[in-house]
């Protein structure tokens, strides 16, 4: 034993040294290097980690911009927690997907107590923006041939093949002088570049001299070379001579040129086309050389019903082989397209010749259908199935083969849905009758036997049977004939809805079994009444003869597992926060997958107004993973904008008014956004007419600390000078409104909240030349305003909220849908000495639109009212008023009663409106599609106003318009003439009607 002790003691010895050796290399540091690009990343993770670790701190660095909480979240590496390789590999994956990081090494350095995970980012240079500069109107068209992405890898080879492709776009537009420059940014902080483009498109070169050469061909003789020549010169060459040179309209013509020739028998065509530029005179000379192949020209003789052209151009959908096919099988063409058209006895005769083919042609008598009958028709009311397909077939005057297809059709469609799966035409044939023109269509059909739906089960969601199709199918009174259509409706409704609950891979097949039930009347189980049985299907009874059982038992396998939201991954460097992004975002990772959420993003982010282009979908949408990660591109805009804008405006001139004709307008909006990198936006609006001069600066923020509403800051000085009369330059009265206020903002699907409060300076001042007191206070007295208020400036606090809810499918142009407005206006004054000026305002308004066909009945309803004591000491800014393009269509703009009148420096008394407390107000239109964009409306207006006492619903009392207008759709909404009648005059100077030519339907 004790000769062994030596030996066991250097094994031991040596035990602790490996034990102190494999110590000291756990404490060495593991580092991993992951280049982009390389697949196989996954394998080196797992091959380097083999034992979870727990994390004892994370960082980072970065040399390109990498905000740490953007960072974290893709990451998703907890300090306190354990991970191993599957968890490292996830993290790598997400930071690849940013499409940002060239390199990235993740160090691993084992501590005390866990291990600290450090991640160095080296990153590459991407594409961030294009900018065109040069051109003031087309530049964006070239856009489309650089061939960078925002977010990709800044490739220097394709930016220079792109800067080939825009100067041969140039180059077919006939600009050979054009000059490009572009000056690539970069931006060290996001190692993103920035192209600008200067783009100089020089002169347009014309096409100079034009020449046509035919080379020698056996298809062609020498003398009728010139004639050939002459006329394609009259047909094509004229068109473009002396012209400006387009590359497309030469191959558009060319094309065209090839047609024609074919047309003249010439089977193969060859066109070569020589261009020499000419920068001297800045023209292009152009010569066209043309081999004439093989000529076989065809002949029609006797045709009055088709032209030459239709007949050969029928020939041709054969294409180039027509050239080789006997006369024989063409005539045979020639004969079946007069056989469509009713030409039953047609002759077609043919005669070849070594280089033309004659088809002559005998029309004959072109045959009429006057009757259809059915034959074998035994479970519905031949007549009632005649009178319902073939209407629109026997109204023609002569025999469309077309359109006797198209009734059959519908006619097989119809027993279809009715459950005759086995419905056929066996034969049709035409008798005819007295005159051998006049046919009766004999058609033989099969019904076969009918089946009806005895029930449609799902047995593992019985739940559903109680919504959707599968509802409406129950609540069905009556048997219900079987229709694959019924079946299709609720697959499609099953699929959807399983993948609206998140499931992946759903399966949805029908089990169908049919049974034969005799005769049974009511075949599954319901009773119905004959007529009610008529009204489902149509107006045709069915007889009822033997019939099938139909069950209905849908499989449903929605998956294992449902589609969630994984990360969404912003790519490239953006500089905004990324909470400010995300926070956007309407949905949260692990959220079931939902189509409409990521709507619902898209629509929040570019409301923020901040980027000029927004994109967001999934890594990959063809994969079928169960959490999808999604991919979020930002292009964020100018910082800087200005807008201007100006014109003229125009409304109806009939007598009343003068200010309200023709008057300029001018303004402009200036903005700076996301001046404070929160999403933010700083605006300046400016506008100035004859009658109303506004200034307002706001500042306006996406959020209201956490919560997602809308807050906006704004500061507002505005004028507004009431119109006269005609002939009088002067105005009757203005009003100043200065202020600021605070307003927030909720949208909720189709749910719209806001409140504003404000502190308001309002002032009201009448200026005339002729005297204070005669005219002055005879104006105040006209209006019903009080004299005392007049040319003093009060103090408001102001709070108005409002409610909108929106049904409408499309605003600019609606066809159905709902549209709902409630606000309340609140004013009262800061000093007690003009509390008598104080108001509460209501409005509701109410909208419905209704299509039936190519029909929209549109109607609207409003009510306003004033809550306060007299009309006189409420401000002529904040009363009711109707009268103009979108209220009542026969006075204009404000001039409905009640009416106040005063006698002005000539004596002469004149009328202007007042306003009123109440308002009620209904319009009604029938919108009629009639062209294309051209559509007309019929339209009925009514209403009432009342000042200090009760609206008169008398006939006399009606405000009232009735009138007709023309519709011309543009995409930001109908360009709008409209012209209304009043059923009486209220006053004597008001005209008997009004007409308005503006934008935009009246609701």
């Amino acid at each position: 034993m004790s000769s062994l002790f030596p030996f066991k003691y250097l094994i031991g010895l040596l035990s602790l040294q490996l034990l102190f050796c494999s110590a000291i290399l756990a404490k060495n540091p593991l580092e991993l290097v992951i280049k982009a690009g390389d697949d196989a990343f996954s394998d080196q993770i797992f091959d380097a980690i083999k034992q979870p670790f727990q994390v004892a701190s994370l960082t980072f660095d970065s040399d390109v911009y990498f905000q740490k909480d953007e960072f974290l979240y893709l990451v998703d590496l907890k300090v306190g927690t354990p991970a191993g390789a599957k968890e490292v590999e996830r993290a790598v994956a997400h930071l690849l997907k940013k499409n940002k990081f060239e390199r990235i090494v993740i160090t691993i350095t084992p501590l005390e107590v866990g291990s600290q995970v450090h991640f160095a980012l080296q990153g590459f240079w991407t594409f961030c923006r294009l900018k065109l500069h040069g051109m003031l109107l087309g530049k964006d068209a070239y856009r489309q041939y650089y061939l960078i992405e925002p977010g990709e890898v800044f490739d220097e080879t394709k930016h220079q093949r792109s800067l080939e492709r825009i100067k041969e776009a140039f180059a077919c537009e006939g600009y050979f002088d054009g000059t490009l420059e572009s000056e690539i940014k970069r931006d060290e902080l996001t190692r993103s570049i920035t192209v600008d483009l200067y783009l100089c498109k020089g002169n347009a070169f014309c096409i100079g001299d034009l020449h046509t050469e035919i080379r020698k061909t056996s298809s062609i003789q020498k003398d009728e070379s010139a004639g050939l020549l002459e006329k394609l010169e009259a047909k094509f060459f004229k068109r473009i001579r002396k012209g400006y040179y387009n590359k497309q309209t030469l191959t558009t013509q060319t094309g065209a040129l090839k047609r024609y020739l074919a047309k003249l028998g010439f089977a193969q065509v060859s066109i070569e086309l020589r261009e020499h530029i000419n920068r001297k005179k800045n023209n292009v000379d152009l010569t066209f050389i043309l081999e004439l192949n093989q000529r076989k020209e065809f002949v029609f003789v006797g045709n009055r019903f088709f032209s030459d052209d239709l007949l050969l151009d029928n020939l041709m959908l054969f294409g180039s082989s027509a050239w080789f096919l006997p006369a024989s099988i063409l005539r045979q063409e020639v004969s079946r397209l007069y056989k469509q058209k009713g030409f039953w006895n047609v002759v077609v005769d043919e005669r070849e010749e070594a280089d033309r083919s004659f088809f002559l042609i005998q029309e004959g008598e072109r045959a009429s259908v006057n009757n259809v009958v059915l034959k074998n028709v035994k479970k519905f009311e031949s007549e009632a199935l005649v009178s319902k397909f073939f209407s629109s077939f026997l109204k023609l005057k002569y025999f469309d083969e077309q359109a006797f297809e198209k009734a059959l059709d519908a006619l097989e469609s119809y027993y279809h849905s009715q459950g005759f799966l086995d419905f056929a035409v066996v034969k049709r044939t035409f008798e005819g009758e007295s005159k051998p023109t006049v046919h009766t269509a004999v058609v033989t059909v099969q019904e076969g036997e009918q089946s009806f739906f005895v029930s449609v089960t799902i047995p593992d969601y019985v739940e559903l049977q109680e919504q959707g199709p599968f509802l409406a199918f129950k609540q069905r009174v009556g048997p219900v004939p079987f229709d694959m259509q019924l079946v299709h409706e609720q697959r499609k409704w099953l699929v959807e809805h399983f993948q609206k609950d998140g499931y992946c891979g759903v399966v949805v097949t029908p089990d169908i079994v049919i049974k034969e039930a005799g005769n049974p009347s009511t075949p599954n189980g319901y009773a119905a009444s004959p007529a009610k049985l008529e009204a489902e299907r149509g107006g045709l009874r069915p007889k009822g003869l033997k019939e099938n059982n139909v069950s209905v038992v849908w499989q449903v396998q929605p998956g294992e597992s449902k589609i969630c939201f994984g990360k969404t991954i912003i790519q490239g460097s953006s500089t905004i926060p990324f909470n400010i992004i995300a926070r956007e975002l309407a949905y949260e990772e692990g959220d079931v997958w939902d189509k409409e959420k990521v709507k619902g993003s898209l629509v929040r982010l570019r409301s923020l107004d901040v980027f000029e282009s927004i994109s967001l979908h999934p890594h990959d949408s063809s994969a079928s993973e169960v959490e999808k990660t999604m991919i979020l591109k930002l292009q964020k805009d100018d910082p800087f904008e200005l807008r201007l804008r100006g014109g003229f405006a125009a409304q109806q001139m009939s007598r009343p008014l003068s200010n309200t004709g023709i008057t300029y307008r001018a303004g402009g909006s200036f903005f700076i956004k996301n001046p404070f990198n929160r999403g933010d936006q700083i605006r300046f609006d400016a506008d100035i007419d004859k009658s109303q001069r506004s200034f307002t600066a706001q500042y306006q923020l996406p959020w209201f600390f956490n919560r997602p509403i809308k807050t906006t800051f704004q500061g507002y000085s505005s004028k507004y000078l009431q119109p006269a009369y005609i002939k009088d330059k002067k105005n009757l009265y203005e009003v100043t409104q200065q202020g600021g206020l605070i307003g927030f903002a909720k949208k909720k699907g189709a749910h719209d909240f806001g409140v504003t409060f404000g502190l308001e300076f309002m002032e009201t001042n009448i200026g005339r030349d002729c005297g204070e007191d005669k005219f002055g206070h005879g104006i105040a007295h006209a209006i019903n305003f009080a004299p005392q208020l007049l040319d003093k400036k009060i103090p408001y606090v102001m709070a108005e909220p409002t409610w909108i809810i929106d049904f409408v499918d499309n605003r600019p142009q609606p066809t159905r849908g709902s549209f709902s407005l409630l606000s309340a206006k609140a004013m009262i004054p800061f000093s007690t000495i003009d509390c008598a000026a104080y108001l509460v305002r209501f409005l509701v308004e109410q909208s419905f639109y209704v299509p039936l066909r190519s029909l929209v009945f549109a109607f609207r309803a409003r009510v306003g009212h004033i809550f306060h004591e007299k009309l006189a000491t409420i401000m002529p800014s904040e009363r009711f008023y109707l009268g103009g393009a979108n209220s009542i269509r026969s006075y204009d703009t404000d001039r409905c009663p009640p009416m106040g009148s005063f006698v002005d420096c000539e004596g002469h008394t004149r009328f202007v409106p007042q306003g009123g407390k109440t308002m009620v107000n209904v319009n009604f239109e029938m919108r009629i599609p009639v062209y294309k964009n051209m559509a007309a409306v019929v339209f009925q207006d009514l209403g009432g106003l009342r000042g200090d006492t009760p609206i008169s619903f008398r006939q006399e009392g009606i405000l009232a318009a009735t009138g007709c207008g023309l519709r011309y759709n543009t995409p930001i909404g109908p360009l709008r003439f409209d012209v209304g009648w009043n059923w009486h005059k209220a006053y004597p100077e008001q005209p008997r009607y009004a007409w308005f030519l503006t934008l935009g339907n009246a609701f």
